[in-house]
């Protein structure tokens, strides 16, 4: 059996003069919680639109399970929840289940699906009548027809308030954790971190950061120190602050405000705290929204795995 759920290998794709991919090359194995994460036109959703079949490559190859994806697909391993899958607005949520269960060949597990979606409540309604969090959980339930072995969503949340994306994640980890392959495409770094194992960062159509979620996060470690500052004070802070910092250290004053990035603060933080007159000291380590920041606006980014 092949124990990869997802393999991109150099794949590149361009519309005009475009570059969407630029050579990327990804592999997933069976039972992973992947989160594909980057800003727009980072060549997200290109990269899944390949992997699906949906769209060629310019070089490179796709395989789902190591088969061409048109065939995983088709064979019911992979369920897609896509940004631009479209449902008819008049027709009845029930009515739509039902059907494509019947196209899936999986008439029989409709009631089941419908419980672990938590839909029941909407099957008598029209799509028009759904909001961003129900209609997004019917998508979950139309992605699960046929028990795939694969989940592939392309930013899920996407328009959901607060309270329906954590109800949603709920779902989700429900799915997870029966040994499911999640790889999911988003922009919300809390989501990475809060549901993905592993995240894979993209930046201008290329991979940048691979790894445990927690490790992409360290990659771009370093401490973080914000302070109000009398700005008579400022010159004898600056003079006091050369020793505690280091080569690699930026310092950032305007207007009374200092800012302070590092990989390590904690001498400095003693020297501006010793300071007069100044107030609001705060000193955190880096989130892996810093991390994502970093590795998303450096120019001419080379991949790092973590």
């Amino acid at each position: 059996m092949d124990t990869t759920a997802l393999a991109l290998s150099g794949v590149t794709k361009s519309f005009g003069d475009t570059k969407a991919v630029a050579g990327i090359d990804i592999a997933i194995k069976r039972g992973e919680i992947v989160a594909l994460l980057g800003p727009n036109g980072s060549g997200k959703t290109t990269s899944l639109d390949i992997a699906l079949g949906l769209t060629s490559p310019d070089s490179g190859s796709a395989k789902l399970f190591g088969a061409d994806p048109i065939a995983a697909i088709n064979r019911n391993l992979v369920g897609v929840m896509l940004q631009a899958n479209s449902l008819p607005t008049d027709d009845r949520v029930g009515r739509i289940i039902t059907l494509l269960a019947r196209i899936a060949g999986a008439s029989g597990t409709v009631d089941s699906l419908v419980k672990r979606t938590e839909i029941d409540g909407l099957l008598t309604r029209h799509v028009a009548q759904l909001s961003g969090g129900e209609l997004q959980r019917v998508r979950l339930a139309i992605a699960l027809i046929g028990d795939p072995e694969l989940l592939i969503l392309d930013e899920p949340t996407a328009g959901m308030d607060p309270n329906a994306r954590r109800n949603f994640w709920r779902l989700m980890r429900r799915e997870a954790d029966a040994g499911r392959t999640i790889i999911f495409a988003t922009h919300q770094l809390n989501e990475a971190e809060m549901f993905a194992p592993r995240t894979i960062v993209l930046s201008h159509g290329s991979v940048v950061a691979d790894g445990p979620t927690a490790e992409v996060r360290g990659l771009t470690a370093s401490q973080h120190l914000t302070a109000l500052i009398d700005e008579e004070n400022w010159p004898t802070l600056h003079d006091q602050l050369a020793d505690a910092l280091a080569e690699d250290d930026s310092v950032d004053f305007a207007r009374g405000q200092l800012a302070i990035t590092g990989a390590d603060l904690k001498d400095v933080a003693i020297a501006v705290l010793s300071s007069p007159d100044t107030h609001a000291v705060e000193l955190r380590n880096s989130t892996l929204d810093d991390s994502f920041e970093m590795l998303t606006t450096t120019p001419d980014a080379e991949r790092v795995t973590a």
